[in-house]
């Protein structure tokens, strides 16, 4: 099944199915394809690597790096921009997918919520179209998806958050999707200024939705200073490229984010490595 076609599936709710025809949800998916087709690009390209002419399960926890976190981060928000929303809700995800088992290729791919209108016949989430593009493209494995929006309640538990997680049905279809391990592939959400952002599974967003008793806190949670790292990559006026510095500056907060973010991805590695 190709994008277009699942589109037509995750354009409808089930509860408009038995009501709208296949005509009717042929034109929605029209509708929202020609949307799609006018949002800019997000996506990285394609990347192969010549060392390595095959993924396997271990590069899952060996891509949970700080640097590849941080850049799925940018890439969810930069989606975000271009999110639809009648009600002003934007959202933007990214996922970074390998394609383990076979040819060594990584794609960060990214998702928006699409929602022009109250009605429920056209629905889509960030996530949700983030995973229908990777697998699209055949990838194979999901190491990371982050999230990008202003915070709410959750719709389906009723917990507040400090971040967006993922909605109770992008978890359900997360934890059942093939290309997310419910305990290996790092979940990232954070506000749009990335002063919070919170790390855990879906596996891990269960236990903290569903109210599981554990002897450690499900989510991870850090707080940030304003940092330029955490500033959109954009040009400035008049120029078409932005320039990268390498102040002591910028050396202070690469080392603020690596004894933080990296300190805790290490642990994340060495558990994944040591359950092979």
């Amino acid at each position: 099944m190709n994008l277009a076609n699942t589109l037509m599936l995750a354009s409808c709710a089930p509860s408009s199915l038995n009501r709208v025809d296949m005509s009717a949800s042929q034109d929605l998916t029209q509708k929202t394809m020609e949307a799609f087709s006018r949002l800019p690009e997000t996506d990285t390209p394609t990347f192969s690597s010549r060392l390595n002419p095959e993924y396997q399960r271990k590069h899952i926890a060996l891509s949970l790096t700080p640097g590849n976190v941080l850049l799925a981060l940018h890439r969810a928000r930069e989606a975000r921009e271009v999110a639809v929303s009648h009600r002003n809700f934007r959202v933007g995800a990214a996922i970074t997918a390998l394609s383990v088992g076979g040819p060594a290729m990584f794609k960060i791919l990214t998702g928006i919520n699409y929602k022009p209108g109250e009605s429920r016949d056209v629905n889509v989430h960030a996530e949700q179209l983030a995973l229908l593009k990777a697998t699209d493209r055949h990838l194979t494995a999901a190491s990371i998806v982050a999230v990008v929006g202003e915070t709410q309640l959750d719709q389906q538990s009723g917990h507040t958050m400090h971040t967006l997680h993922p909605c109770g049905l992008c978890r359900d279809v997360m934890k059942n999707h093939p290309l997310v391990d419910p305990d290996a592939t790092l979940i990232v959400s954070a506000l749009p200024t990335f002063r919070t952002i919170e790390m855990s599974t879906i596996n891990e967003l269960d236990a903290f939705h569903n109210d599981e008793q554990s002897q450690a806190e499900p989510i991870t949670r850090f707080e940030f200073p304003p940092l330029k790292l955490f500033e959109p990559f954009v040009p400035e006026p008049g120029q078409t490229s932005v320039e990268i510095t390498d102040t002591e500056e910028d050396r202070q907060e690469e080392r603020l984010w690596d004894s933080s973010v990296g300190v805790y991805l290490m642990k994340r590695r060495l558990e994944l490595l040591d359950q092979r």
